[in-house]
Parts: C-alpha cells; structure tokens; sequence
C-alpha cells in the first residue's frame, strides 16, 4: 500500500512547488498509483530540461520546442519500452493541471495529435472453459483461502484488486436474494445480487480470517500485516509455481500463462451468451457505461458462430457436390492414423506408469514425439492420462531440473551475435562512404591547385 508520493528527484524548487499544488488537485479524482504514473512523467521531464535548458526554472517557461526535443530525446533513448504513449499522455495531463494552477493555460495546448505513438492493436483474450477445468482441478488443492480467492474472483467477474480488497461488510440480504458490494481502486463501488453458494463461499472466507486474524478490514488479508489486502504478488507467485509444478498447458500445449483478468474476460462472455442487455452486463461487470460492452461481444464463441453462418452454408453446398467416395477414403485414413496416434500414446504412458516415472505431458511429447495439444484436446488420451495421474497421487518423484537458463543465454548470444553483424555491416559501408568522400575532397583539392 502506497504511504507518501515524493516529489524530490523534481530538480528545480519551483517546479517541485508547482507539480505538488497540481497534484494536490488530481489526487481528489485519480488513484494514487495514476497520479504516481503522471508525476514520474514530470520528473524525467525535469531531469531532461535541467540538462539540455538549466536556466528554465518554471514549467510556465516551457515551450512547443521543449516539447518536441523531449519527445526525440525519449523517443530515441527508450523507444522500445511498451509504457512510452502512457508517459507522454501522462505528460501532458499533469502540465495542462499546472497550466491551470499558475495561470497558464497555453501549456495544455503544448501537445499536438501526432505527438501520441500509435498503439498497437489489444488482443481479446480469454481461457477456454477446458484451459479454466484444467486450472480449476489444480486451484482446488492449493491453500484453501487461496483457492477460495481465486474461485470467488471467477464467479464474481470483478478485477482482481475488487476481489483482493472484499472488505468484511461486503454481503448482506435484501429481499430474500444475497448482494455483495465491490470496492473498486479507482472509483467508489458498486453492488450486485450473487446466487447463495458464492454467498457461502463468502461467508467461508470471512470466518477463515476471523478464526486466524480475529476482526479484520478485508476477508483476505496480507499475512505478515492483517491490516492489509493480500498481495496480488504473492497470488500470481503462487499461481506460477502451481503452473510449473503440476505441467500445466494450454490447449495449444504451450505454457499456461497467468492472468486474471482473463477470468472476467471469460465471465462477460458468458454473460453474453446469456443474451443479457448492455447495460446488464455493465452493471454486472462494474463499468460506469456501456462503451466497452462491444469487446465481449465481438469475442463470444457463439456469435463468431452465427457470423460465419452463411459462410458454413456455402461450405456445405461444396462439400455435398464432392466426389463422396474420395472423401470416405480420406476420412478413413484420417482415422487409422488418429488411432494409431492414441494407442502410441496410451501404451507410452503404461510404460512409465509401470516404471513409477512421473506423468509429465513434456516428458510424453519428448517420448512419443507427438505434440503437446494432441495429450490436452484428445479426449480418450486426456482421460487415460488424468486416471493414470490419480494413480501417482500421494508419490514423490525427484524430478530433473528444468534448465531454462541456457536457452535463455543462447537466445541471448544469438541476439548479440546478430547486433554485432548489423554493426560490422554498417561499419564496413560507412569505412566505404568515408573513403568516397576522402577521394571526392582529393580531386576538388586538385582541380582547385589547377585552377590557379
């Protein structure tokens, strides 16, 4: 929990004076980590005018040439870092509430459009509901206010720092139907009916924490200080290691990844499937309006389904004037080889089943050669591969370490070593253009000498 903001890496005092009235302003209507975001913004800016421009000591002086030459200068020195449009906006805000502190309205018109880098296009993603089952057989076994967090964060489709911050108070009765109120970081809250086992879920957690930390602000509580949230840093380790441990993938077979909010990405989702209206689905989600609604729509399954209706009719058609018999033959084959498949499978994993070798789904793709989808999307493999699992449960194995160390350092070296070629390159062509110019200078020296 953030405590004090420091203002001293601001260099000149009366910048310093004016970014803290400004600040004194935005922390009425922003988050203290927003307005931490605006005022790290106005620190590199005061670090870069007292470098190139140390006799400006007011941010009234500033001017559209400042401006642009910050802009080249962090443009150039940390381009590649994904938060720059943020810093710039960030940027521009906190001199705009300066302008209007000291009268000086023009520096909210320093900014120009095609200052903002274009960002680039957000991916809306979300877990499968096979990618959730499979994280939710493994949630189920963790710490059980663990588990109970994050099965809650599920159900109640807030943001993680919603679920976090339940406070003891949060659920009560009207009407015969259980309501929880939602804290939310940066606004005030909102409230919305639960069906009665999320409310039982609720009311699990609030008597773990009484039993353990007696009368407490929040349901989950930090477990060094109880006056505190539980730390969304210590959930997402927890969840990493949980990954790790048990081999976890996604349906493609890599790596589950971890990210919350994907949950409540899944859960407007399913809301629109429910065929709820925007402003239902607002509400339950926690928005103040119905402008980003559209996402989950675009992003539901089934509406991707009703989309691509004509297009699947069109399909059939072609698919009915084929030559059936070919079409028989080759779906044949498709089956044999499938079954061929399963049965490699199934007897691999009997073997290691029958030298007490753990299940890992790496160590099958690396045995079979098969790839790592084929263990979580065939059903009759995944369920022979779960039933072997359950077999090995209570067993400790001593598995081989992962070394992910070298390939990182290999990676690493082939990108050194691809630098390193581009610098020669363009060593080589600038020793080239140099001797070009060395002999182009000769020959005007001579034609000159001549000329006299």
């Amino acid at each position: 929990m953030i405590r004090t903001i420091k203002f001293t890496r601001i260099m000149h005092e009366t910048i310093r004076e004016e970014v803290k009235r400004a600040s004194y302003i935005r922390i009425k209507y922003l988050s203290v980590g927003s307005l931490q975001g605006e005022i790290r913004a106005v620190k590199r800016f005061s670090v870069f005018l007292a470098e190139r421009y140390p006799e400006i000591k007011s941010l009234g002086s500033v001017e559209r040439l400042h401006i642009e030459e910050h802009l080249i200068h962090i443009n150039l020195e940390r381009g590649q870092e994904r938060n720059l449009k943020t810093e710039i906006a960030n940027l521009k805000v906190i001199l705009r509430q300066v302008g209007k502190v000291i009268d000086k309205t023009r520096l909210g018109k320093l900014f120009i459009k095609q200052d903002m880098p274009k960002a680039p296009e957000v991916v809306f993603k979300t877990y499968s509901d096979e990618e959730i089952r499979r994280l939710n057989y493994y949630i189920v076994n963790m710490e059980e206010q663990t588990a109970r967090a994050l099965i809650l964060h599920q159900m109640l489709g807030g943001r993680i720092s919603d679920t976090l911050t339940l406070r003891t108070d949060c659920l009560y009765q009207e009407n015969g139907h259980y309501i929880v109120r939602m804290y939310q970081v940066k606004t005030s809250y909102y409230e919305k009916p639960v069906p009665e086992d999320v409310a039982k879920l609720i009311q699990k957690s609030m008597e773990y924490t009484y039993e353990r930390y007696g009368e407490t602000e929040y349901i989950f509580v930090n477990e060094s200080n109880p006056s505190l949230p539980f730390q969304y840093s210590m959930l997402k380790h927890r969840m990493y290691a949980l990954i790790h441990e048990n081999d976890i993938c996604k349906d493609s077979g890599e790596w589950m990844g971890f990210a919350t909010h994907l949950f409540r990405h899944c859960y407007g989702m399913k809301l629109v499937e429910l065929h709820l209206d925007d402003a239902a689905i607002a509400h339950l989600l926690g928005h103040r309006g119905v402008s980003t609604v559209y996402r989950y729509r675009r992003g539901s399954g089934r509406l991707m389904v009703k989309e691509t209706e004509e297009l699947r009719k069109t399909m059939d058609e072609i698919l009915s004037e084929m030559d059936m018999s070919k079409y028989s033959k080759m779906v044949e084959s498709n089956q044999k080889a499938s079954k061929e498949k399963i049965d490699y499978a199934i007897r691999t994993i009997k073997e290691m089943l029958e030298k007490e070798e753990q299940l890992l789904v790496c160590d099958l793709v690396r045995k079979t050669g098969l790839s790592r989808a084929f263990f979580y999307k065939n059903s009759i493999v995944s369920k022979f591969l779960n039933e072997a699992r359950q077999q090995q449960e209570g067993k400790v194995f001593h598995q081989k370490k992962k070394v992910i160390l070298d390939y990182a350092l290999e990676r690493q070296n082939e990108l050194i070593r691809v630098e390193y070629e581009k610098s020669q390159k363009e060593n080589r062509d600038l020793k080239a253009e140099n001797e070009k110019l060395k002999k182009a200078l000769k020959r005007k020296e001579v034609a000159f000498i001549k000329g006299l």
